[in-house]
Parts: structure tokens; sequence; C-alpha cells
């Protein structure tokens, strides 16, 4: 198992490999609609990887699938190598600890 990982630091990786592949202003905006479509604030996007993968392939179709995989390749090389093989809702899981709540609202 992974040492264990403060959620604030994944969160802010995310966000920074999301604002990083989109630019700022896309990535505002695609904030925005993750608040808006599934109630989960830019500060929560650790805790709901579910809801992230839907928007993202929701808005972006199959490119969601790379930046999602882009998202887990930093994950990776910043706090554990191990988890690559995972998809990015187990590799929550396994850096920040604790199930990772799942969105059961439609995108």
């Amino acid at each position: 198992m992974s040492p264990q990982v403060p959620a604030d630091e994944a969160n802010r990786l995310i966000i920074q490999t999301i604002r990083g592949i989109l630019g700022n202003e896309a990535a505002a905006v695609f904030f925005q609609q993750l608040d808006k479509r599934v109630g989960v604030t830019q500060s929560e996007v650790v805790k709901s990887p579910e809801a992230l993968r839907g928007l993202l392939e929701g808005i972006f179709g199959s490119g969601g699938q790379v930046i999602e995989r882009s998202i887990l390749v930093a994950l990776s090389e910043r706090f554990d190598p191990n988890i690559l093989s995972m998809d990015l809702a187990e590799a929550l899981v396994e850096l920040v600890g604790g199930a990772a709540p799942q969105s059961n609202q439609s995108l």
C-alpha cells in the first residue's frame, strides 16, 4: 500500500494537470461545469473521481480518457509509480485512503 498523501496535495496536482492541458480559461469553465452539473467544487475533485471522469468524457469524449490518463501519470510521478496500472478512482483511494465517494447524478 502507498504512503498516505494529503488529499489537498493530490487535489492540487489534479487541478494543475487539468489547467496545464486545457489552459486556465478552459479549465475554469470545466470546473464551473463540474460544480453546476454534479455539485463538485474544485476543492472536492479528489473526493469525486467518478464525477470527474464522467464530465471529462461527457465534454471531451475519448479525449477525456487522455486527460484522465495524464492526471494519473502526474499523480504516479509525484506520489507513487505503482498506481499507474490503476484507474483514477482506485489510485485516489490508494493515495489518500478511504473509499472515494461516487456521484450518482447524471452528467
